[in-house]
């Protein structure tokens, strides 16, 4: 795997991002002592003039294994700040490796990242066009009416199929306890985070991540509904059935080989936001930074929820 070299492959340069070569090269310092490295899936990416490559999507999961934290980045392209704060702290997760059980998917949608596109084949969500959402796990959720059936017969896309059943195959050996994937959001100057864990929108995790958004100098959205009628409480939406890798984590079942399976769900599932709406991403790679250099914290609070 240390092949992979995109240093020359041109990425999208509106916002100061690092490019999809230096997100590889930065790769190269999970330290093996700690980490086993792999492909989840290869996304395939042409170029103007034709020039193919191949981009993968990795995974970095710890030697040790046992209730785990799970920190997950980029599955929307247009939105690089965690995976540019993951890119530039590589060493913390080293050293949070030694003694803490971590399942890392940094990246999980390059081809994206390398465009500033929400997808892998379309920049933004089009109406009557099926969105190919790499997170999205809606084959495996329960329907919401008839809960033995799956709400999707199949995968969104390739990337979806592969990412899930990864998730799927770590996730005894990895019990997820603390669940961190980095978002952004362009649609408002106000935001708020999501908290698809037991708790909702009362884990103190979720709280925690919302006073340091705040710190950082981003305008919460404290009450009210989201355009989707969700609730909003003090910055935070709780459980939601968006169909997402996060609900995934956070589930007790899902649905296989047509029977209905329980697995291990994650407590603590946070979906972290920041507004990109005229804010530099410097701004917003330091609010993530803080969100990632606090997972230890984070992972103690949510094994006094775990209550073991």
């Amino acid at each position: 795997m240390r092949e992979i070299k995109h240093v020359n492959l041109k990425t999208y340069e509106g916002d100061r991002r690092k490019s999809i070569g230096e997100v590889y090269e930065s790769y190269e310092r999970f330290d093996d002592e700690f980490w086993i490295r792999e492909k989840v899936h290869n996304q395939e990416f042409k170029t103007k003039k034709k020039r193919r490559y191949t981009l993968p999507i990795l995974s970095f999961r710890t030697k040790l294994k046992g209730k785990a934290i799970w920190i997950i980045s980029g599955i929307h392209g247009e939105e690089p700040a965690g995976v540019n704060a993951i890119a530039q702290h590589v060493g913390f997760l080293n050293d949070l490796a030694r003694k803490i059980p971590l399942v890392v998917l940094p990246m999980c949608n390059p081809v994206g990242y390398t465009l500033n596109w929400r997808y892998p084949d379309q920049r933004r969500y089009k109406k009557g066009v099926n969105a190919r959402s790499v997170g999205s796990s809606e084959h495996y959720l329960p329907d919401l009416k008839e809960f033995r059936r799956a709400r999707a017969k199949k995968a969104a896309c390739e990337e979806a199929k592969d990412l899930t059943s990864y998730v799927l195959s770590q996730i005894r050996r990895y019990k997820p306890i603390l669940v961190l994937d980095f978002h952004e959001d362009e649609s408002s100057s106000s935001l708020y985070i999501y908290s698809q864990g037991k708790l909702g929108a009362g884990d103190p995790v979720a709280k925690e991540v919302v006073k340091i958004l705040e710190v950082k100098g981003f305008k919460i959205r404290k009450k009210g509904k989201t355009m989707f009628d969700q609730n909003i409480v003090n910055g935070i939406i709780g459980r939601v059935k968006d169909g997402s890798i996060d609900e995934l984590l956070a589930s007790k079942y899902i649905v296989a080989d047509g029977e209905i399976k329980k697995k291990p769900s994650a407590r603590s599932v946070i979906v972290v936001e920041t507004s990109t709406k005229n804010i530099p991403i410097e701004t917003r790679i330091k609010a993530h930074t803080e969100i990632l250099l606090s997972a230890e914290k984070f992972f103690d609070i949510a094994r006094m929820i775990d209550g073991k």
